[in-house]
């Protein structure tokens, strides 16, 4: 089944698609002076799982370990990973392996 999720970002549209058990979402990007910037993030999960950082599991435009969820617990979860940094192109991405190998599905948030 697939979710889409939308939020106002500075008059745009900000969407989250599950290709997975696991959709990431940007709730909120709140800029700061000298172009900083405080990303809100929710998930939604199918079911309980733990995804470890490293490369199923990482940010883009910073580090890729910034403290993020490994945890996640199935239903909807508001608010649950605050990331204050500089500019605004930071991409959380969450991949899955699923059993069979021959096909990663990709989750992120644009």
């Amino acid at each position: 089944m697939k979710f889409l999720f939308f939020c106002s970002l500075f008059g745009m549209i900000v969407v989250g698609i599950n290709v997975n058990s696991q959709t990431i979402y940007l709730e909120h990007l709140y800029k700061y002076e000298n172009d900083i910037y405080q990303y809100v993030y929710g998930y939604y999960s199918e079911r309980d799982t733990i995804i470890p950082p490293g490369n199923q599991n990482y940010f883009e435009g910073t580090n890729a370990d910034v403290g993020q969820p490994v945890v996640f617990k199935k239903g909807y979860h508001k608010a649950v990973f605050i990331y204050v940094g500089t500019g605004p192109n930071i991409r959380w991405f969450l991949l899955e392996i699923p059993e069979d190998r021959s096909k990663t599905k990709r989750n992120f948030h644009f």
